[in-house]
């Protein structure tokens, strides 16, 4: 028979369920993508104020063999097409930086409520540390209670069979 003695947590101090909790939380992630998000959402809505350069290609062929098929007269056998286009938008500098300034004052908001959910998270964690470290207080003082009425109750057994009771 062999004895294994196993510690429920090796790392319980308050710095480290800080960090867990934050590392873990589903709402601060939330928050990071709408602000990753919002990101990208500002540099399409540059990019678009950009020269924009596109390109189209068709080709087509119209099969004949042996005389069945396609008519070559009619459909000159084959087609291409290639074309390339640049377009750009001429819309005012202040209508860009009136929506870029939108998008920054959206990313400061979820900035905002990301550091109200992390203040809150951080109070909640800390104060069940508090209580959980209050519990374990009074659990190590109770056991020292009960060590001293032991101890008391063998000193009191000595002196009861001293007297002769």
């Amino acid at each position: 028979m062999s004895c294994l003695k196993l510690d429920a947590q090796s790392k319980n101090t308050l710095p480290y369920f800080l960090a867990t909790a934050e590392t873990n939380s589903p709402v601060l992630n939330d928050y990071n993508n709408q602000i990753f998000s919002n990101r990208i959402d500002s540099l399409k809505l540059k990019a678009t104020y950009g020269f924009i350069l596109t390109g189209e290609g068709t080709a087509g062929y119209s099969p004949n063999i042996k005389g069945w098929g396609y008519d070559s007269s009619l459909t000159n056998g084959q087609s291409l097409f290639a074309g390339v286009r640049v377009a750009k938008e001429f819309i005012s500098r202040n209508n860009l930086n009136t929506r870029l300034a939108g998008i920054n004052a959206s990313i400061s908001q979820v900035l905002a409520q990301k550091n109200i959910s992390l203040q809150t998270l951080r109070k909640q964690i800390t104060d069940q540390y508090i209580a959980t470290y209050a519990s374990q207080q009074q659990y190590d003082l109770s056991k020292e209670i009960i060590h001293l009425l032991n101890q008391e109750d063998i000193v009191l057994k000595k002196a009861d069979t001293s007297f002769g009771f």
